[in-house]
């Protein structure tokens, strides 16, 4: 069995866990680094005798000892998120160490500041900020024909260089910002949604409000000292926090002495006095309202550490569980957008079912006309608006694909058939959905918007005969498809 010494939720060993879950590789997570004391646990001759780049997270198996996250990465990897053939793998090397020579030092010193871990400098900031939207100009043309970075599938590429953007994008790039990089957006949400990478991160949910960065107090710090403070990122956050108390306390030293004082004054006052109701609250309107607002303060201060101890407390209880078992643990519950509609007689999945195992234009389609419920759900006819751009039929075909993943949540509430028309050089995509409710769904949650735009969509009339001619088309995968006057190529099912 093999271990991973890495502090919990630490995004460094993100890449690690990943590729883990893709290779089916067994790893141990152990957060308690073996000899480490204190704050100065990476110098302990312990740790310096297994592990002398003084880095984590830090990797051991069977006697074998290793350091650096993308080392780790590759080690337990697959051969195919390492790359298919010679060719590949310098690819998917090359994007690895984009990912760590050039997004992650330009992240820390853009996001970092204003996540209050690290020293803002307005001139670092900004130059970092420069850099980085250079990269994703550059990803976004490289993704515009493909779904992944090398090849047809998930590889070590994507995983290091969305987990260099996880920061970005869920504490900096607002929705106007993930608009001018639609190519990126997308690819980065078929990542997260991939099951490997949703056991390992949870619900990835994209930012709305960019966190605007403090200035603090401390002389700026370049890049390499940024990346360094994540090597142990719960031990510098709590220094940090301490510093800011520190800081705090001789700005308030007044304001808290005299407090005390009239605290004093009034414990000497006689004990029939204080127990006259009245007496205190005109006591009380008169006391300055800046000693009223600084009570609470207090009061959190102290009960701080109380709060600190409760969480230290729970985390034996969830000691013997595994990376994946925390991971699943620690998921957020979704509320269900299509909970405030009314029950439908239409049930879907009896639909799918029937779709499945029977006779498409015998048995699946007069089902669906005969329990279809048009008050319930609506039927639309959607169609890919830059058809332009599709070159390789296989390519086209990963666009469906991955729009079908991102769009995974919505599997209990929709069902569509959307086909590839054509050839190579020539070919278009366009389908027929059927959704819950009498709108389109997909404003209703942030990844569902990520592929919807590129379509135009209309509503289809259920007792149209040009709606029973598209949806027999499209179900069954026959016909002339004259709307579009291009021949059936293949498809894809979405349920």
């Amino acid at each position: 069995m093999a271990t991973l010494y890495t502090p919990r939720d630490f995004w460094r060993s993100y890449p690690i866990l990943i590729s883990a879950q893709y290779s089916g590789a067994r790893i141990t997570v152990d957060p308690s680094f073996p000899g480490f004391k204190g704050e100065d646990s990476r110098e302990t001759d312990c740790f310096l005798s297994d592990f002398p780049l003084r880095k984590v997270p830090a990797f051991v198996e069977n006697g074998f000892w290793i350091q650096e996250a993308s080392a780790i990465a590759n080690y337990v990897a697959s051969d195919v998120l390492r790359g298919s053939g010679p060719q590949d793998q310098a690819l998917v090397q090359q994007w690895v160490n984009l990912a760590e020579g050039e997004i992650v030092p330009s992240m820390a010193s853009w996001v970092y500041p204003a996540m209050g871990r690290a020293a803002y400098s307005e001139k670092a900031s900004e130059k970092a900020k420069e850099v980085l939207l250079g990269l994703l100009s550059v990803l976004n043309q490289h993704l515009l024909p493909r779904t992944y970075l090398v090849g047809d599938a998930v590889t070590l590429a994507d995983i290091s260089v969305a987990c260099a953007l996880l920061l970005l994008f869920t504490q900096a790039m607002e929705p106007s910002m993930r608009q001018v990089y639609l190519n990126v957006t997308r690819w980065f949400c078929t990542c997260v949604h991939q099951p490997q990478f949703r056991t390992v991160l949870g619900d990835v949910v994209l930012c709305e409000t960019a966190a605007v960065p403090g200035k603090l107090n401390v002389t700026p710090a370049s890049s390499e000292e940024i990346l360094k403070a994540p090597q142990q990122e719960e031990v510098s956050v709590k220094q940090h926090q301490h510093q800011q108390q520190q800081e705090e306390v001789p700005q308030q030293a007044e304001e808290q002495k005299q407090q005390q004082v009239e605290e004093q004054e009034e414990q000497k006052q006689p004990l029939e006095e204080q127990k006259e109701q009245p007496q205190v609250e005109e006591e009380q309107k008169q006391q300055p309202p800046q000693v009223e607002q600084k009570q609470p303060q207090v009061e959190q201060r102290q009960e701080q550490p109380q709060v600190e101890v409760e969480q230290k407390q729970e985390k034996p209880q969830v000691e013997g569980l595994d990376a994946t078992e925390e991971a699943l643990a620690a998921e957020p519950k979704a509320k269900d957008p299509f909970a405030s509609l009314p029950k439908s007689s239409f049930v879907l999945d009896e639909f799918k079912r029937t779709y499945s195992n029977e006779d498409t234009l015998k048995v699946a389609l007069p089902y669906l006309w005969e329990k279809l419920d048009p008050n319930g759900w609506s039927l639309w006819y959607c169609e890919y608006k830059y058809p332009s751009e599709l070159s390789r039929v296989f390519m086209s075909c990963n666009l469906i694909t991955g729009m079908f993943q991102r769009l995974d949540r919505l599997r209990k509430h929709a069902f569509a058939s959307v086909a590839l028309l054509g050839a190579d050089g020539d070919s278009s995509i366009s389908g027929v959905w059927l959704l819950r409710g009498q709108r389109l769904p997909f404003e209703l949650c942030e990844d569902w918007k990520a592929d919807y735009e590129s379509y135009s969509w209309r509503k289809l009339d259920p007792g149209s005969e040009e709606t029973r001619t598209l949806v027999r088309e499209y179900l069954s995968w026959q016909g002339d498809f004259k709307h579009v006057g291009k021949t059936f190529n293949q498809a894809k099912i979405f349920k």
